[in-house]
């Protein structure tokens, strides 16, 4: 591997630890901040919705598919 090589793999990877670190963490986290808000925590029966399944989810990121489950929530009133 020449020398450009390594330079732009080694960019390539600090800005994927980056976008990882400052954006997909965060984001993570933000999302199971709102569905415990809205649901409770898990298996908690109390409150306007309930937990409902989970769905597939990806991102891409450089070319690299990065899987997570996306959950669901219900509001029981309109069931």
């Amino acid at each position: 591997m020449s020398y450009i090589s390594n330079l732009t793999k080694n960019y390539l990877d600090n800005m994927a630890s980056v976008f990882y670190e400052h954006f997909l963490v965060p984001f993570v986290n933000s999302l199971i901040k709102e569905i415990e808000e809205r649901g409770g925590k898990k298996y908690q029966r109390d409150g306007e919705y309930q937990r409902w399944s989970e769905n597939p989810g990806n991102l891409v990121i450089n070319n690299e598919k990065i899987r997570f489950k996306v959950p669901s929530l219900r509001n029981k009133q309109t069931l």
